[in-house]
């Protein structure tokens, strides 16, 4: 009974272990994915800050016949990705006011 106990005990502590280390991790890769994705926009600014105006309007165009070329499925998670990235950048945009209200 004793050695049953022990060994569920150790299996429980094995498994919390395991799950902060899974946690850590995850917390890890968010942070690096969002250093990523703010590195992108940030490379994507400037490019877009050096062009010239016609380059610009290329590069628009460019956008707008891989849009046309998509299927309607592309189009509608185009949609939904666009739509959530304006929801973070609107969310914030309130994190930092509230943030900034406890300071």
């Amino acid at each position: 009974m004793k050695k049953t106990i022990t060994l569920s005990l150790a299996a429980l502590l094995t498994l919390a272990a395991f799950q902060t280390v899974q946690a850590q991790d995850k917390s890890a890769t968010s942070k690096d994915a969002k250093a990523q994705k703010e590195a992108k926009r940030t490379e994507i600014r400037e490019k877009m800050k050096n062009m010239t105006p016609e380059e610009r309007k290329a590069h628009k165009e460019q956008v707008k016949e891989k849009i046309e070329k998509m299927s309607p499925e592309q189009k509608e998670a185009l949609k939904q990705k666009v739509k959530e990235a304006k929801a973070e950048h609107r969310n914030h945009g309130k994190k930092a006011a509230k943030e900034a209200g406890k300071s």
